[in-house]
């Protein structure tokens, strides 16, 4: 018997090496692990396979085929990746972990799902991203020359299949870590698993306003994040349009990269 009853953890990040939300709070995970002694191991999608070990904590990264789909900005979906399975199966049997943690709909996701039924092994999802509000956005993004109420009625009747598969989908975890009590409310209602917070918060010893030093008076819009269709990009050009109507010295700092950038 073990003496030490923290859980092994086994967590299949959809998005780990990437810069954007999920990615950042898989690696805060995988840190808080390193440096606290909490044994996991992180399973991981890249451009080549590699395996690192840092203490208590061990990196697999897993290599997607050419026929990868790209999904978004350096993220992508490999339609081959159970052929992995074998060789995670075994990493996963000889790690022996208490409990598999997925992060999302994608390969790495799915194949940690299917090794955790086939060894009937407790799973545990967190919510990341709102699939049925992004995939919405893009498609209202899209047509976005038609008539408001035509694309308005598209991008519900995308909208609504991909949260009823994404619910389906998350049944199959015991648990489920959501980032707002809005969603788990949703996720509780609609697939009847347990539903916890999972909140990101913020980092006070990083920001904090005593660190703040600045010389222009110039008003400055700061926006960090992927520029993307679903993250209302469209917003900061009317914000841009308002101010100049009101003849005001200002500028934009736009910290991301996206889909969204040429249109900026």
């Amino acid at each position: 018997m073990r003496s030490d009853l923290t859980p092994r953890v086994a967590l299949f990040a959809d998005s780990y090496f990437e810069v954007n939300g999920a990615a950042m709070t898989c690696r805060k995970l995988t840190s808080y692990a390193r440096e606290n002694n909490k044994t996991m191991i992180c399973v991981a999608g890249d451009s080549i396979s590699s395996e690192t070990c840092e203490g208590s904590l061990t990196v697999f990264s897993i290599g997607r085929s050419s026929l990868s789909i790209s999904m978004d900005q350096g993220l992508a979906f490999d339609p081959l990746f159970l052929r992995h399975y074998r060789n995670v199966a075994a990493r996963i049997t000889e790690f022996k972990p208490d409990v598999i943690h997925i992060t999302g709909l994608n390969d790495i996701s799915i194949l940690g799902a299917y090794i955790a039924h086939k060894n009937k092994i407790p799973l545990i999802a967190s919510w990341h991203t709102n699939l049925h509000e992004f995939a919405s956005r893009r498609i209202a993004n899209l047509f976005s020359s038609l008539p408001e109420n035509l694309v308005q009625k598209v991008s519900r009747f995308v909208e609504a299949p991909i949260l009823s598969g994404a619910l389906l989908y998350y049944k199959m975890p015991k648990i489920i870590l959501a980032p707002n009590a809005e969603l788990q409310e949703v996720i509780t209602s609609k697939t009847g698993r347990l539903s916890q917070p999972m909140f990101r918060g913020v980092d006070t010893d990083i920001f904090d306003p005593a660190k703040r030093s600045r010389d222009s008076e110039l008003f400055t819009i700061g926006f960090v994040g992927r520029l993307q269709a679903e993250k209302n990009i469209q917003k900061l050009v009317e914000i841009e349009k308002a101010l100049m109507a009101d003849a005001r010295k200002f500028q934009f700092l736009i910290v991301g990269d996206g889909t969204e950038r040429e249109n900026l």
